[in-house]
């Protein structure tokens, strides 16, 4: 499964640096209302019954470094939309940060069953 995302995800960084936990939680919010209406364009999908690998590359100017997205927004959407049980190790065994210079900024999120 892949999903488009039309925002690129936030840093570590601008998560995080003196911003009020309450601007956290709405940012959070968003990102799994993002991620749950992507998830419908889909189709209707029961949730993976095996463990899978999720590749999150974010997309945006400039581009930071891979280990500071913060996918955890996107990835905690993927569980409120039903498309993991949840996102612990006996569910996803792996994720994979890429950052891709361009003038557009979006998030592809590809979910990939475990081999």
């Amino acid at each position: 499964m892949i999903l488009t995302i039309p925002r690129a995800l936030p840093s570590w960084n601008q998560f995080y640096a003196g911003v009020h936990w309450a601007q956290r939680r709405k940012l959070a919010t968003l990102w799994h209302a993002l991620v749950a209406e992507q998830v419908r364009g889909v189709g209707k999908l029961p949730p993976f019954s095996s463990p899978v690998n999720i590749i999150v590359t974010r997309y945006g100017s400039p581009a930071i470094d891979p280990d500071n997205i913060c996918a955890k927004l996107a990835i905690d959407g993927l569980v409120r939309a039903r498309v993991l049980w949840d996102d612990g190790p006996m569910y996803v065994d792996g994720v994979t940060l890429y950052s891709r210079k361009s003038k557009t900024r979006w998030t592809q999120i590809e979910v990939r069953e475990s081999k």
